[in-house]
């Protein structure tokens, strides 16, 4: 199986720019090796697959393949994921995050609506599972990553309130993100070994699959 590309303190040092140009420069052949890790997870493979129970034109094979950018952040979630779960890797200058999340804005050609609604869905399928999303979450140290649809400034949720957190989230979000957030410095023993980081992204993601795929299936039913 392949590793994931190593983030050190080159990468955390190459995002810190606001030139969206640059980025793509500095990020390209990282987040193509970071697309061919993670379409080979076992989770991955036949995420489009899936996804065609629902969405019949889906013309993408591949879990993963864009690479977007905003000032000193790139990120890239699934195919077809814009208005869904999306299953998100991003770089900050202080921290990669992995997990899923939620984006509640026009960007992009978004949906806020439906994107609402699959937050709900999302919150009845942790509803009906609370116990073992509990243990998911602390087993692999879970935080929560948001911002609101005014200031955008970051704010996080820790591990022990992840759970409470979800199911009352502030009023009009912008972007709610559960996964791991590995920062830099801290968590450099991980971030700096392909297999220790592979580790994380596999026993995130792949946790994550069962609840994405329940979510999406209730969205569809209920529009």
């Amino acid at each position: 199986m392949n590793q994931p590309p190593t983030v050190r303190e080159t990468e955390f040092l190459a995002v810190d720019t606001t030139d969206e140009t640059e980025l793509w420069q500095r990020f390209d052949r990282f987040v193509r090796s970071l697309h061919s890790y993670l379409n080979q997870l076992s989770c991955f493979r036949d995420l489009q697959e899936t996804r065609r129970k629902w969405k019949v034109r889906t013309t993408n094979t591949e879990a993963f393949g864009n690479f977007a950018t905003d000032p000193k952040h790139w990120y890239t979630f699934h195919h077809g994921g814009r208005n869904e779960a999306q299953f998100n890797v991003g770089l900050w200058p202080n921290y990669l995050r992995v997990g899923m999340g939620f984006e509640f804005t026009l960007k992009k050609g978004g949906d806020p609506t439906i994107v609402g609604l699959t937050y709900a869905c999302f919150t009845k399928a942790v509803a009906s599972k609370r116990i073992e999303f509990q243990k998911f979450v602390a087993d692999n140290k879970l935080e929560i990553e948001w911002t609101n649809n005014r200031d955008e400034s970051i704010e996080f949720v820790p591990t022990n309130e992840v759970v409470s957190w979800l199911f009352d989230p502030p009023n009009e979000p912008g972007w709610i993100f559960v996964g791991r957030l590995l920062r830099r410095g801290t968590d450099a023993p991980i971030l700096e070994n392909s297999g220790e980081l592979g580790k994380v992204m596999h026993a995130v993601m792949c946790g994550l699959r069962p609840l994405w795929e329940e979510t999406q299936k209730m969205t569809i039913n209920i529009r």
